[in-house]
């Protein structure tokens, strides 16, 4: 899978829509799941199965999995912040009554 394809399993149903629609809507889960790192690459394939595939480290494959959570709108706890939580992420992303 691309990183577009792996963000757009959160929520199949999405996929019926026109093209630039949902790239935009990938675009900003990307960046509400901190991965925004990973929007230049949307077409990439992930893993290192194929020659021209990429692989990821252990956070980014976190802040996909966070993406594809926020492209689905659904609700999201994280309970247990564990690196690459950086205390600035923890502090922004973090409800402020959980602060």
């Amino acid at each position: 899978f691309t990183v577009r394809e792996n963000v757009e399993l959160g929520d199949v149903e999405k996929m019926r829509a026109p093209v630039r629609e949902r790239e935009k809507a990938v675009r900003a889960a990307l960046r509400q799941g901190l991965a925004e790192d990973l929007a230049g690459m949307l077409e990439k394939p992930l893993g290192t199965l194929s020659p021209e595939g990429t692989g990821l480290s252990g956070g980014q494959w976190q802040r996909l999995a966070l993406s594809r959570a926020c492209y689905r709108d659904s609700a999201i706890c994280v309970t247990s912040p564990q690196p690459p939580w950086t205390p600035w992420r923890r502090t922004n992303c973090m409800p402020t009554s959980r602060r």
